[in-house]
């Protein structure tokens, strides 16, 4: 339905995404976990534009990264010089990308914790994605080749077009299926970034109502995000 223009006035994504946040965040309760590990999902207004736009990088091929060449959050495992997963994440994104993230950003919390899996198969690995917003957007990257192949600034109205909700066909050793995904170029935002971003959403939705972002976003969508199946 159409909305009068009074929600695009008064409509503030921080205001929501703080809210959204507030929501507990589910913890892997599993004694088999043995690595943890921490992503950043980092938001901006453009200045330019001033679309809200969330950053993921492509990570470098690497023969011995799982997750090698796929579209991911900055961050990474928790080293013993970390006193918890908070610094890991900030230490993991500085060095990933160069972003600051203690002195750029405000913090809004974690989102549910996502076990890892190689192929469809659980690892003993688990991973929180933390978030963020950028305080502006005049930040210089600065990307470790070595980790990170590219970065990328998504509009956030990317995610509210129903033609860009796909199915993603995997084919690993044993493990062949149609997975749900996120059509972007070079490659589609699937997996584990998907599920925290069908996380994110999904509680974004509860105090929003779709029709009304959709109205502020300029977008489509029309259905929930896809659920993975039950092997993933």
């Amino acid at each position: 339905m159409k909305q009068s223009l009074d929600f695009k006035q008064t409509f503030n994504f921080k205001e929501l995404l703080e809210k959204a946040m507030s929501l507990p965040a589910r913890q892997i309760l599993d004694r088999d976990i043995r690595f943890y590990a921490a992503v950043a999902l980092i938001f901006r207004e453009n200045s330019q534009s001033k679309a809200t736009e969330l950053g993921m990088i492509r990570r470098a091929l690497n023969p011995s990264d799982p997750w090698s060449g796929q579209m991911a959050f900055p961050g990474g495992k928790k080293d013993p010089i970390d006193k918890d997963l908070i610094d890991a994440v900030v230490r993991e994104t500085k060095e990933e990308v160069g972003i600051d993230l203690i002195t750029n950003s405000k913090s809004y919390g974690s989102l549910d914790e996502i076990r890892g899996k190689k192929s469809g198969k659980p690892m003993p690995l688990s991973i929180t994605p933390f978030v963020y917003y950028l305080k502006n957007d005049d930040i210089q990257l600065n990307l470790d080749p070595m980790e990170v192949a590219s970065f990328h600034w998504i509009p956030i109205n990317h995610f509210f077009k129903t033609e860009h909700h796909i199915l993603h066909f995997i084919e690993r050793d044993d493990f062949k299926m149609d997975l749900p995904a996120i059509n972007l170029n070079p490659v589609p935002i699937w997996g584990i970034s998907y599920l925290m971003l069908k996380d994110l959403f999904e509680r974004l939705f509860q105090f929003a109502d779709l029709d009304e972002l959709n109205d502020y976003f300029s977008g489509n969508f029309n259905g929930s995000w896809r659920d993975y199946p039950k092997k993933i």
